[in-house]
């Protein structure tokens, strides 16, 4: 209404929006969660880091596959699911704001998907791939590298919550954080610390920053044939490396142009340079 108000969005509201800029745009939710509040955050990498998982209950909830869903329902089902199974959060809260956030056409099937989850514990799926929301092929890798058992274990530990990492480009230490053993840049935040400056700071977990490190240890030109969504291409510029980054997707290059990392859009699979 012209001179009213506007009305504010909730936090939940917020993920949801998010959620849906993932999907529609493939987007990397590293990059457009930065700024985000905690709770928005918890909310949307919960629910990428549960997906799978989380479309087999509402799949076994609703009696139908995820595929004859609306995309929109099932991602306000995704996004109130995790609340319910995941987190500490009063049943009736969530399922009320992700009703209102619901399709007007849908908000009765929503609801009583969302209540079933709060009445009776969802069925547990059986197989390991959706059970911790892992790509089967993934698994199956790993099976035959390591064993069923190991593999499994392995699984269960990539969904253990951790503090998350980021870079330091300007050299100083965010407040309250940990540096890392194994990169000297590295950080892992707690608490409020989260909320940084994104050009002193860029959000890179420590197992891409090892790799980088190594790959900037070989030499001082580098081709990143895969760059996007450009941590390890960051890292190996600001040590000093002649980074080229290549990936498929311009969007997702995209950020890395602000670094002044040259882009080339091509298949990593045929390299762009002999």
């Amino acid at each position: 209404m012209a001179g009213g108000r506007a009305r504010s969005v909730t936090e939940r509201e917020r993920a949801l929006h998010l959620l849906q800029r993932i999907e529609r745009e493939n987007l990397y939710a590293s990059l457009i969660l930065i700024g985000e509040s905690g709770f928005v955050r918890t909310l949307v990498l919960g629910v990428l880091r549960w997906r799978s998982r989380l479309d087999f209950v509402i799949a076994s909830l609703a009696k139908r596959s995820i595929n004859q869903l609306d995309a929109s329902v099932v991602e306000v089902l995704r996004l109130g699911l995790y609340q319910l199974l995941y987190m500490d959060a009063a049943p009736y809260a969530v399922v009320n704001e992700m009703v209102e956030l619901t399709p007007k056409r849908a908000r009765g099937f929503a609801n009583a998907v969302l209540r079933s989850a709060t009445r009776a514990k969802p069925p547990e799926p059986q197989d390991l791939p959706t059970r911790t929301a892992h790509p089967a092929w993934l698994i199956e890798r790993w099976t035959r590298m390591y064993g069923a058992e190991r593999a499994a274990r392995i699984a269960e530990a990539n969904q253990e919550l951790s503090y998350p990492d980021v870079l330091s480009l300007g050299g100083a230490a965010p407040p309250d954080a940990v540096p890392s053993e194994l990169v000297p840049e590295l950080f892992r935040l707690h608490g409020s610390s989260a909320e940084l400056d994104r050009g002193q700071f860029y959000p890179m977990d420590e197992g891409s920053a090892v790799v980088a490190a190594i790959a900037r240890a070989a030499g001082d030109r580098v081709l990143d044939l895969a760059a996007a969504p450009g941590g390890k291409a960051i890292y190996m510029a600001h040590q000093g490396a002649r980074v080229v980054a290549n990936d498929v997707s311009l969007t997702r290059l995209l950020p890395l142009r602000e670094r002044g990392v040259p882009l080339v859009v091509g298949d990593g699979t045929k390299p762009p340079f002999a």
